[in-house]
């Protein structure tokens, strides 16, 4: 019984060790120079607008369902906190919708511009993110050990 425990733990340990090679090789063969030129590679950015767009719409869904109009900026302009809410759902709309176009051009003769396209919207990302932060009172916990 003790054998065969064993058996499969090799096993596991030699599939853990072929896939970390293929993904080596695949970061290899398709970011060759642009790791060289100190850009990611286009999957990266595709996986970070992806995140901080979904989290930007999730924000915006939970603050515009459960948080009332509250503090000193909104108390008195129902509207305005609604509609400023549905704005910054529609950015993390927008955030979302360029991830799924740029990971579509990956073959396409116009890649480059469309990731300084992308590049430009991870960085505006940011303002929709933090006054959805603001706005919603949400508490950012950073694990910074690792």
């Amino acid at each position: 019984m003790m054998q065969v425990g064993r058996d499969n733990l090799e096993m596991l340990q030699q599939v853990g060790s072929y896939s970390l090679e293929i993904g080596a090789a695949e970061a290899a063969g398709v970011a060759g120079e642009e790791y060289r030129s100190g850009t990611p590679p286009p999957g990266q950015f595709v996986k970070e607008l992806l995140g901080v767009g979904s989290l930007t719409l999730a924000m915006a869904a939970g603050t515009l369902v459960y948080k009332p109009p509250h503090g000193l900026l909104f108390q008195r302009h129902v509207l305005a906190y609604y509609l400023t809410l549905v704005g910054i759902f529609l950015a993390g709309v927008a955030e979302v919708w360029t991830a799924f176009w740029l990971s579509e051009a990956a073959g396409d003769g116009r890649r480059r511009r469309r990731r300084a396209l992308g590049r430009a919207v991870l960085w505006a990302s940011v303002v929709p993110l933090a006054a959805i932060a603001g706005i919603g009172g949400y508490t950012v916990l950073v694990n910074m050990f690792n």
